[in-house]
């Protein structure tokens, strides 16, 4: 850790009681994300945190085999017959923050991590040897939860937990002593060609359970006969920051209906649906498809323009698209000008879907 004389080094676990309180008093507050600012709000987190720049840690994740194990968990690659980057996929660590959470009231309540990059597609907490009471992380996910107690073993074990950056996480209050944890971004990156030489974990489509049931419905003649098209609302979220959402970057769910679909020869694109709104009862029966993926956008457009977003949000209006999944995930697509009694600023939302477009039965080849 940085000092004013130097360095200071800290081994863990340790039984000294002011080293630990030395670590704890260089920590600065740590902040939390409110909108599109840092604050710092001890009523939402208190804990103290070093950042990466300020420290030097010995500790890697991929000596460990952390990273090997998040890669087949989180990210697995799968057998592809396109250059899409579905097949050699890996992670990338970010060193971000030494966190340290001090009884009796170190906690961070409920949160979605801010993303600030499209290429991250989740977060590694490791939770170094020291001992300490409470401080449970919780994480959800589509009402599904996992509470991570690390107190038990603090003392003498490392102990970590990665997740998607979509999912909604807490940590309760740690009630003694001091919690101390390595903050890392884990990002999506393309293997070297050594490293897809030496890669043997690639797993193969068809070994998903849903993939036969899939290709039985695809090679009925009864199943869109003429032609069709399929539409999966991505079960998780994504930074619509670029122009772009390559496959890569998909998670779970999304990762394995992509790649299902794919080794069945289909045509798949991954765009951006508009909401509905009562304005668009003109629109009944279909959606706005996003051409591209696209950044916020405002408009002084509005009113007795027509559709202002054709111009601002470039789209195709589809109809016929069978949705297989809800809207889960909704961010801002572009602003404008609504005229009532007074001018106002209208706000309309996307959500990223997967749509598969489904060929003749006679071309499907199945």
């Amino acid at each position: 850790t940085g000092h004013d004389s130097g360095f200071k080094e800290l081994s863990l676990p340790t039984e000294s009681s002011s080293d630990l309180q030395e670590l704890v008093e260089i920590c600065q507050p740590a902040s939390c994300g409110k909108g599109d600012k840092d604050v710092i709000d001890p009523k939402y987190r208190q804990a103290g945190k070093l950042d990466a720049g300020c420290f030097l840690t010995t500790f890697q994740p991929e000596h460990f085999g952390i990273i090997e194990s998040i890669e087949e968990t989180l990210l697995p690659a799968v057998t592809s017959t396109t250059d899409d980057g579905l097949q050699f996929r890996k992670i990338r660590a970010e060193l971000y923050k030494l966190n340290v959470y001090s009884g009796p009231s170190g906690h961070f309540h409920k949160h979605v991590n801010t993303p600030r990059s499209d290429t991250k597609t989740g977060s590694l907490v490791v939770c170094l040897p020291s001992q300490f009471k409470g401080g449970n992380l919780i994480i959800r996910h589509n009402k599904q939860e996992t509470n991570y107690d690390w107190s038990p073993r603090g003392d003498s074990t490392i102990q970590w937990a990665a997740f998607y950056s979509d999912c909604e996480h807490e940590m309760n209050t740690v009630t003694e002593c001091n919690r101390i944890t390595l903050a890392y971004n884990l990002h999506v990156t393309k293997m070297t060609r050594p490293e897809i030489e030496l890669y043997k974990t690639i797993v193969d489509p068809e070994t998903f359970p849903s993939h036969e049931k899939i290709r039985q419905h695809l090679a009925d003649p009864e199943f869109m006969t003429e032609c069709g098209v399929i539409g999966f609302y991505c079960s998780h979220a994504y930074p619509q920051t670029t122009n772009e959402l390559p496959p890569p970057v998909l998670k779970g769910i999304d990762h394995r209906i992509y790649a299902i679909f794919e080794s069945l020869g289909m045509n798949i694109g991954i765009h951006p649906i508009l909401e509905c709104v009562p304005e668009d009862l003109h629109l009944a029966g279909g959606v706005r498809v996003g051409l591209n993926h696209q950044t916020y956008r405002t408009t002084d457009r509005g009113g007795e323009d027509d559709c202002p977003e054709d111009d601002i949000w470039p789209s195709r209006f589809v109809r016929g698209i069978t949705w297989i999944t809800e809207p889960k995930h909704e961010q801002m697509a572009f602003s404008h000008v609504v005229y009532g009694n007074e001018a106002s600023i209208g706000t309309r939302y996307s959500s990223v879907a997967i749509l598969v477009i489904i060929p003749p039965h006679s071309q499907r080849g199945l």
